[in-house]
């Protein structure tokens, strides 16, 4: 989740990212944007990284390994004229994508009626009144779920 403060918008590393290296890390949070990009906004000090243990904001290399509760950080106006769109963009592709994979009309229906009952959506999460019996997890057992 990222979080705004003053200049800097910021994201704590989680422990499923942890001894993830900083330039992939940030190409699974933003798949569309080049690599040479990412390259160019660690060279200009726009994405810095916080270690656990420090106070400040350091200059990251693109080899930095990323360790739970460490802190990336990224410029607040790159993040909102560049990288917020593309998070946007991203799940509005995917979206497109699994609907164009439903062959049925009742997968249709199921889906509209999914989608009516989004409370709140936003690029990280989606708050859903799941209908009971619909199962979150999939197993063997069950022939449709979340």
């Amino acid at each position: 989740m990222w979080h705004r403060e003053l200049r800097w918008i910021r994201h704590v590393v989680r422990v499923q990212d942890q001894e993830l290296r900083l330039d992939r890390w940030l190409r699974l949070q933003f798949p569309a944007l080049p690599q040479s990009f990412l390259q160019t906004q660690l060279r200009k000090r726009k994405i810095r990284l916080q270690a656990a243990t420090a106070s400040n904001l350091q200059t990251a290399r693109a080899n930095s390994l990323l360790l739970e509760g460490s802190v990336v950080a990224i410029d607040a106006h790159l993040f909102g004229s560049k990288l917020q769109p593309l998070i946007v963009q991203h799940v509005e592709q995917e979206t497109t994508i699994q609907e164009q994979n439903l062959t049925t009309t009742q997968d249709k229906a199921r889906l509209q009626e999914l989608k009516r009952r989004v409370v709140c959506q936003d690029a990280q999460f989606v708050v859903l009144n799941k209908p009971h019996g619909l199962a979150v997890q999939d197993g063997s057992a069950l022939s449709e779920s979340l």
